[in-house]
């Protein structure tokens, strides 16, 4: 779902940014569903489980989700060049007082097409895992917060 949902928001150019933020807000759900089945289905399950088995699904969507984005990087050229092209408008836009010259601006343009695949792994991957992480954690405050209702009721 994730994958295709990466597709559809290229195809009709949504930006980068808001791209991560709606991923981001998937798999926070992905991850939070994940963790009410298995505390759900776990009579022993507690707060340290519940919070593994989040991260553990963050894990997997991650590799997944990068897997197939260095893929279709590879075989579609014209995604990293649109994010290429995107990066240099950014630059210049930032740039309206002209104190960068052009020159040192094409260099990082340069610098950032030749790193772009690493860039997108590493950046990517630590994004997927903070929305994990923290949609783990919120996993494990509402566990709590139902453990604590059902205890007084």
């Amino acid at each position: 779902m994730l994958c295709i949902s990466s597709i559809y928001f290229y195809k009709v150019n949504i930006t980068p940014n808001a791209q991560t933020a709606l991923l981001a807000i998937i798999i926070a759900v992905g991850v939070l569903v994940s963790c009410y089945f298995f505390a759900s289905q776990n009579a022993i399950a507690t707060p340290l489980t519940i919070f593994i088995n989040g991260f553990r699904t963050t894990a997997i969507i991650a590799v997944i989700l990068i897997v197939f984005g260095v893929v279709i990087i590879s075989t579609v050229p014209s995604i990293k060049q649109n994010m290429v092209t995107i990066f240099a408008t950014q630059l210049q836009v930032d740039n309206t007082t002209n104190t960068t010259p052009q020159a040192a601006i094409d260099a990082q343009v340069a610098q950032y097409k030749s790193r772009f695949t690493t860039l997108f792994v590493g950046l990517n991957t630590m994004r997927i895992l903070i929305a994990g992480a923290v949609s783990s954690a919120v996993a494990v405050v509402l566990f709590i917060f139902t453990q604590k209702k059902k205890t007084h009721a």
